[in-house]
């Protein structure tokens, strides 16, 4: 994406890829509709030379509306459109769709779960682990306490999923790999594709524990 002189992010290269095949689908330059400010080149991987040409020779979409045709061309309203905060891929395009699978979210309720489980393990542990309580004696005064009686037995609280949902940082940690190389702008096939290979891997996890 690129920002334009009124410093809204504007459209400037669209790529669609298979889920299953990993397939490029679609994958091209959008000359923009508004006057640009810049185009994020150390970002977004764009530079004026490769837009200027594309649009020289005739190989760029010209406008967003030609660019959500190409994209509406290859799906339909039932087709599951995978992202990596879609949101924005979403906004950008102006479209909304019902079926989205978004690997932000996916990862967030991911790390949520594993956080429960851990939780309820430290709790079944500290249960585990506690005293039996003390017999009470027989001369014992009423509202007389036991020594250590007051302690915390609580479990310790829950840990903190931490941040790490980049998909550059995401893709390092799920699938060994390097994206988004610094000084070389990202990629949006490189960048689609990582996010399709994240879902796999989060599709994989759930088949390994339903087994």
């Amino acid at each position: 994406m690129g920002v334009t002189q009124a410093g809204e992010s504007e459209l400037i290269r669209v790529s669609v890829v298979d889920y299953f095949s990993s397939a490029v689908l679609l994958d091209s330059l959008v000359w923009p509709d508004a006057k640009m400010g810049s185009l994020n080149t150390p970002f977004s991987g764009v530079s004026w030379k490769a837009l200027n040409e594309a649009r020289r020779n005739r190989t760029c979409l010209f406008g967003r509306q030609k660019a959500r045709e190409a994209v509406w061309s290859l799906l339909g309203p039932d087709t599951v459109v995978i992202g990596h905060g879609a949101n924005n891929d979403l906004n950008i395009l102006r479209w909304i769709h019902p079926c989205i699978i978004d690997t932000l979210l996916v990862e967030q309720n991911f790390r949520k779960l594993q956080e429960d489980a851990a939780n309820e393990q430290e709790a079944r542990e500290g249960t585990q682990q506690q005293d039996p309580a003390p017999i009470e004696p027989k001369n014992k005064k009423e509202g007389q306490k036991d020594a250590g009686a007051d302690l915390d037995t609580k479990p310790s609280e829950g840990r903190g999923g931490g941040g790490g949902l980049s998909l550059k940082k995401l893709t390092k940690e799920r699938l060994g790999r390097t994206i988004q190389v610094s000084g070389k702008g990202h990629d949006s096939i490189e960048d689609a594709i990582a996010t399709r290979d994240i879902l796999h891997w989060h599709v994989s996890q759930m088949l390994q524990a339903s087994h």
